[in-house]
């Protein structure tokens, strides 16, 4: 059984020792720059950003929480030690507290943070503290080498930051079974569809991209301890940070009412496929196997934009085909105005949705005093600093497929 210990952060500093008293956490800036020593990496700048501050991120790549293991377990194994199932000892986590990377990177497509305004309403990652990563590359440096070093160095500094906490006191605690005892209730589970389309548009699980696994059980507290770390940077409303991972709102909901109205009866990782025969044969494996594990309903997500679309409705239609009853997580393609066809297609079998948003509603945000990240920004003709009218596509996490953001849809 996992045990996770939770800190509630306060506030950020950048200075003096390691330390997290009574909210506040203190960070060594030197231990965290020895942490990120790379031939291809030119140079790491941190920065601490908080609530209701005016100010404006760009080019985020990732975000993850910080965590550490007590005694000689690790997290993120695969890339920070052995690929070993995890989900058992103890945890500590960082909550309030989020570590952004931040880079030039071809592909990544233009995501921002703003922690003040009407963005940082729908951006769930504005009510946090923010640690901020800014990595620049070695001139001529392979984009892929790059990439994966930036990924690995901020896995060692979110498990750094993690292990601040290990010497305070938690602020709550919560004990994850490897599985549910609940008896005489509905079986309900999660299909937890991951992007797996290849460079800058991956999943990795246990280090290893999700292009070469075929779908999988996997539990809570492996989820927990990092077993899941993201490689994509597309649709940055849409995309399962590797925060969203570690955080996912629909696995935390699911094992609170573990007992009460059901039992949790776990969680099938699926990839999404590049080709339609690759995306049927998941959503029949994965069907099949909620069928054996004797499930009556499924939640089922995606991650990504339409591409994405067929895996979520695939894997409702073959549930629904088996008796298992199906709930889809998705936002709509309703164009500016609301107005248009939401959706891209829908067997008749996906009949219960749930809407998080409209990908291409138009939201204004004002000037802001300070710009981290760059300063240029494809989606402004005017200063990265102006004030800005942007579909909510590119506002991180706000149409979180797993529901770690706010927005809804509603019918009028």
């Amino acid at each position: 059984m996992l045990t996770v210990r939770e800190h509630i952060v306060r506030d950020i500093r950048i200075g003096g020792e390691n330390s997290l008293r009574d909210g506040l956490l203190t960070v060594a800036a030197e231990q965290i720059l020895g942490l990120a020593t790379h031939p291809v990496i030119r140079s790491l700048e941190l920065h601490v950003a908080r609530p209701g501050e005016n100010v404006r991120i760009i080019r985020i790549l990732d975000a993850i929480q910080p965590r550490a293991k007590e005694g000689d377990g690790v997290v993120f194994p695969g890339f920070l030690g052995p690929a070993r199932v995890a989900a058992a000892g103890e945890t500590h986590i960082l909550s309030g507290c989020v570590l952004l990377t931040v880079s030039p990177l071809p592909r990544a497509q233009e995501a921002l943070i703003d922690m003040a305004g009407p963005g940082a309403g729908i951006c769930p990652l504005a009510k946090e503290h923010l640690l901020i990563l800014e990595f620049t590359p070695v001139e001529g440096a392979p984009w892929g080498e790059y990439e994966a070093a930036i990924r690995l160095a901020a896995l060692r500094i979110a498990a750094h930051v993690g292990g601040i906490a290990r010497s305070a006191p938690p602020d709550r605690s919560l004990r994850v079974p490897p599985t549910s005892s609940a008896i005489g209730l509905p079986r309900v589970g999660y299909i937890y569809n991951i992007q797996a389309q290849g460079s800058f548009k991956d999943t990795f699980v246990y280090g290893r991209s999700a292009r070469d696994i075929l779908q999988t059980l996997i539990s809570a507290g492996e989820l927990l301890d990092g077993a899941v770390v993201s490689g994509n940077y597309g649709h940055p409303s849409l995309k399962n940070s590797t925060y969203a991972h570690l955080t996912n709102p629909i696995i935390r909901e699911l094992l609170s009412r573990d007992g009460d109205d059901l039992a949790f009866g776990g969680i099938i990782l699926k990839p999404e496929p590049v080709t339609l025969e690759g995306k049927e044969l998941v959503a029949e494996y994965a069907a099949n196997l909620a069928s054996l594990l004797n499930w009556q309903g499924a939640i089922v997500t995606k991650e990504g934009g339409g591409n994405a679309d067929t895996d979520l409705f695939l894997a409702a239609e073959r549930c629904e085909r088996r008796g298992v009853r199906a709930v889809l997580l998705m936002a709509e393609l309703a164009g500016p105005d609301g107005r248009t066809p939401p959706l891209l297609g829908s067997p008749p079998e996906a009949d219960a949705l749930v809407s998080v948003g409209n990908y291409e509603e138009p939201v204004s945000v004002p000037s802001v005093e300070r710009v981290i990240g760059g300063d240029s920004l494809r989606l402004a003709d005017g200063p990265v600093a102006g004030p800005l009218t942007i579909p909510t596509a590119p506002i991180f996490g706000a149409l979180s497929p797993v529901g770690i953001g706010s927005l809804r849809a509603r019918a009028q």
